[in-house]
């Protein structure tokens, strides 16, 4: 009995600690120092069994310490489910208060636009006739002037719309006043968002590529940002572009920082990778007519 146990002991303890370190969001301190309850209740067990076993010394006493070791363990595990059904359910209260807490920015950040449109077009007809007479009057450049500031209040109130993944949300919405200030346009595209990055890392992977995107994207038109995710049968995806001037990898095909501060900075695209790489995942960096884009494919279920 005592030569079973042990091994049943080792068995447990092993799929209880892969299945909290697996679901980050498991490691509480309640559900650790559960399972260490239950590791050393199965010890005292096991040392019990092999006092009674080898030293033939079983009595009433030492039966009822078994029955009791017994009903603990069971007890404890009882609890360990428990307590989990409670991480996910905080879990899931989380994720439904962070949806609702972005909702209501966008509505914010919309109304404020939506107002400052409103004006815009109010004023819209002694728009055109300031422009008229500058050009009837060849003042060309005042005529540019006044059409570049108009067009600048345009770019600057857009409306902001739910990505329908509330992480990419909350990133986005402490990004939007860099978005409107660069008058970048943005499009998202997500479906079936649900992968296999921990909100940390998503947290990372998408900020460190969304802060570069905002940092570069530049053009002579119209400045875009681009992010889609969702997931494939078999894979999860990112993508992030943003549109450029200039070719990036033909200067710096490595994507070595080039700011002087270089100890500083640099660290999130290596941080980027590393954490693809423990996805067993893989990461492409690829320009196409005038886009950087960044492609990330990552296992729905990588290895263990």
């Amino acid at each position: 009995m005592a030569m079973i146990s042990k091994p049943i002991l080792l068995v447990l303890v092993l799929a209880t600690a892969s299945h909290i370190k697996k679901y980050y969001f498991l490691e509480s301190q309640v559900l650790k120092y559960i399972t260490i309850s239950i590791v050393l209740l199965n010890f005292i067990y096991s040392v019990t069994v092999d006092y009674i076993f080898y030293g033939d010394n079983l009595n009433s006493t030492l039966t009822l310490l078994l029955l009791l070791i017994d009903a603990l363990t069971i007890c404890l595990c009882f609890v360990f489910f428990e307590a989990q059904r409670e991480q996910y359910r905080i879990l899931e209260l989380q994720r439904k208060s962070m949806k609702i807490e972005n909702l209501e920015t966008i509505q914010s950040i919309n109304e404020n636009n939506y107002q400052q449109l409103r004006n815009w077009k109010h004023d819209i007809i002694h728009v055109f006739n300031a422009i008229k007479y500058q050009l009837t009057n060849k003042n060309y450049n005042e005529a540019f002037k006044i059409i570049n500031e108009y067009n600048h209040n345009l770019n600057s109130n857009n409306f902001v719309q739910s990505s329908g993944n509330e992480l990419l949300d909350y990133l986005l919405l402490q990004k939007v006043n860099q978005i409107k200030d660069k008058e970048i346009h943005l499009i998202t595209s997500c479906h079936n968002t649900i992968g296999p990055l921990e909100d940390a890392h998503f947290f990372i992977i998408v900020g460190n590529l969304i802060d570069n995107a905002i940092e570069n994207c530049d053009s002579n038109f119209n400045k875009q940002l681009w992010v889609s995710i969702g997931t494939k049968p078999e894979y999860y995806f990112i993508s992030i572009k943003n549109s450029i001037k200039d070719s990036v990898l033909a200067a710096n095909p490595d994507l070595n920082t080039t700011k002087v501060d270089s100890e500083h900075h640099g660290i999130g695209i290596n941080n980027v990778r590393l954490l693809v790489n423990h996805y067993q995942g893989l990461i492409k960096f690829e320009e196409d007519e005038g886009y950087f884009i960044v492609k990330i494919l990552i296992p729905n279920n990588p290895a263990s």
